[in-house]
């Protein structure tokens, strides 16, 4: 009983050394940027409907930013982290009247490349 609550006190404490160790690999960043192309994504979502647009102009720009990711080189799995952070930023956000003017949109645009650049930049396609 004694060694099973060493292993498992042991087994805690590299858990958490692991975590402090990998919190500032490049599989942290990676899915921090993705989590942040999925979050403005959902923004920009959200505002689909509240500038006119419908639910098929939605699921069209989702399925937009899905081939961008596989264009690249990115997964499914990839994927579903920006579309779980989407879901969760769509769920929240307040569109603003200037989201619907062609400067504000613009302005959406351009951020959304901007962290799909970086998302670019960052991968490193694997051989195999």
């Amino acid at each position: 009983m004694h060694k099973a609550r060493i292993s498992v006190t042991t087994l805690f404490f590299l858990g958490l050394f692991a975590k402090a160790v990998f919190a500032d690999s490049d599989v942290d960043g990676d899915y921090r940027s993705l989590a942040a192309l999925g979050t403005h994504a959902g923004y920009v979502a959200a505002t689909v409907p509240y500038c006119g647009g419908d639910e098929k102009e939605v699921k069209y720009f989702v399925g937009q930013i899905r081939k961008m990711l596989a264009k690249i080189g990115r997964t499914d799995r990839d994927f579903l982290v920006v579309k779980k952070a989407m879901k969760v930023a769509q769920a929240k956000a307040k569109p603003r009247r200037r989201d619907c003017t062609d400067e504000g949109g613009m302005d959406l645009a351009a951020e959304l490349k901007r962290l799909l650049d970086q998302i670019t930049m960052s991968h490193k396609p694997t051989n195999g």
